[in-house]
């Protein structure tokens, strides 16, 4: 029935209406990812832990059914524009790594990463590793190349751990995956940081109690480490180098790491990055929640130890800021811990608090600047190209550099 004349409905109304409906849709869809979301991480917490990641032999041949391979070109298209973003991003999700015991140890315990040289190597080759991912064909067109060798690689080293862990006695193991010989944690000593089991000078304990162990290199870890590649980008591209990547873009990266995960094994339901960007996005906010959040209020010296060396490690061939300045923007500006953000910078020196604002400067506003941020892309691929190709007599200097953890008198934040 029409309305008569004097009643006609206001032309505003059907665009009240229309806004009406488009917020109810949207509180819907939010709904629906918050539900998603706390489903996923309760069967990472409750069942991933136990199913072990399935790297036995070659990647699968065959794409999922569900790839989109043009969004998957346009997330490697985002990683390339953006790989100084992403390479700190990435840095900075291996100290929240470090924070978990159950990757932590078996770090420790391959004894290849808790030295700033080692850990040089360690993360060069995984940059490398990365990097062809970026640029490559995964997937085996045509043979495959060196993107599709790297993915059988990562798979091999899973399996290698898997069976290193397996075969070793209980006293052993326990004895490996602690560092041995002496702590450079002058944070934790000090008590700045931690507050967990062994968070001072002991090492140890600590980490999320929400997390319990399970089979070595389970299906939990690697989402964790899922995470470790896409987490921060996704929650905060403006603070990363990204400020504007559009909603597609960042919907191709993490469709890029689903089929990623899937190929270094990660079973559908326990890929991070399955769905669509909101929930994508709302499950790496409940893991920065409820796993991140206390997990690095419980760090320990040990955890300290290790992301001092891979930072130490990175520095040799990309030089950055030092590991307190890199941990104050973590703590404050990514995963919104204030108070132990808040500590740390009143710690800091004159020299590093300036260093701090550069980098914000640089990640939120300048990289937003193309010429620049390819600038910076092409000294980081330059970095990576010499050290990758370094000399012996470069080699073996790095060797040898001492740190202050080898001088016990000196303190160092």
């Amino acid at each position: 029935m029409s309305p008569e004349p004097d009643q006609a409905v206001p032309a505003d109304v059907g665009e009240v209406s229309a806004s009406a409906s488009g917020r109810a849709e949207a509180a819907c869809a939010g709904a629906d990812a918050e539900a998603d979301a706390d489903a996923y991480l309760r069967l990472l917490m409750r069942e991933g832990v136990d199913v072990p990641a399935h790297t036995q032999g070659p990647p699968p041949t065959e794409p999922p059914p569900w790839l989109d391979e043009e969004k998957f070109r346009l997330g490697q298209r985002f990683a390339t524009e953006h790989l100084f973003g992403l390479a700190y991003s990435e840095m900075l999700s291996l100290i929240i790594l470090f924070s978990f015991p159950s990757s932590l140890e078996p770090l420790i315990f391959t004894g290849n990463s808790d030295t700033p040289f080692k850990a040089f190597k360690r993360y060069l080759s995984t940059g490398i590793r990365v990097l062809a991912w970026f640029e490559g064909d995964v997937w085996g067109g045509g043979g495959g190349g060196e993107a599709r060798r790297q993915v059988g690689t990562v798979r091999a080293m899973h399996e290698a751990v898997q069976r290193r862990l397996g075969a070793t006695p209980a006293p052993q193991r326990e004895r490996r995956g602690h560092v041995a010989g002496p702590l450079w944690a002058p944070l934790t000593t000090a008590g700045m940081l931690g507050g967990g089991a062994g968070g001072g000078a002991g090492g140890g304990g600590g980490g999320c109690p929400c997390l319990r162990a399970g089979v070595d290199v389970n299906q939990t870890e690697m989402a964790l480490t899922q995470f470790g590649f896409v987490g921060l980008m996704l929650l905060h591209p403006d603070r990363l180098g990204a400020p504007d990547a559009s909603e597609r873009d960042l919907e191709g990266f993490a469709h890029m790491w689903r089929g990623l995960g899937y190929l270094l094994g990660i079973e559908d339901r326990f890929n991070l990055c399955s769905g669509d960007l909101n929930s994508v996005r709302r499950r790496c906010q409940l893991v920065v929640e409820r796993l991140v959040a206390p997990s690095m209020e419980r760090v320990t010296a040990e955890w300290e130890h290790m992301s001092r060396c891979m930072v130490a490690g990175v520095a040799l061939y990309v030089p950055g800021p030092p590991f307190s300045v890199s941990l104050c923007y973590l703590l404050g500006e990514l995963l919104a811990l204030r108070e132990p953000a808040a500590r740390l910078r009143a710690a800091l020196s004159l020299g590093d608090r300036l260093t701090l604002l550069f980098v914000g400067g640089l990640l939120r506003w300048l990289l937003r600047f193309a010429p620049l941020r390819r600038l910076y892309n092409w000294l980081l691929r330059l970095a990576m190209k010499r050290a990758r190709h370094a000399p012996q007599l470069w080699l073996s200097a790095a060797e040898a550099r001492r740190y202050p953890y080898q001088q016990p008198a000196i303190t160092q934040l």
